[in-house]
């Protein structure tokens, strides 16, 4: 079994992802709310919110994955404290980390 880890953020998703990629590797994808095209299926936004991310998965090369998104307030997400997160990489072969 393997789990995928899931981070919530509120506007900080893609500054926290970039490092991540760059740091651990792999393929990112980052879906923002401005992608989805006008119209009845569009989620209400904010103006300042339109570039947060909808869905960020960064496919690592050993083929883990680490998901992440933006939980706009109105959507009932809610701000996580500073400290209140951590990734943590498990290297089990000594010569590689």
């Amino acid at each position: 079994m393997q789990f995928t880890p899931s981070l919530s953020f509120q506007g900080q998703c893609a500054r926290a992802f970039d490092p991540y990629a760059e740091l651990f590797g792999g393929d990112l994808d980052l879906s923002r709310f401005s992608d989805i095209p006008a119209g009845d299926a569009a989620p209400e936004m904010r103006p300042e919110q339109t570039g947060w991310i909808m869905h960020a998965t960064l496919t690592l090369p050993d083929g883990a994955t680490l998901m992440g998104a933006d939980m706009p307030p109105q959507f009932g997400g809610t701000k996580m404290q500073p400290g209140g997160m951590a990734v943590a990489e498990t290297i089990p072969d000594a010569d590689r980390a």
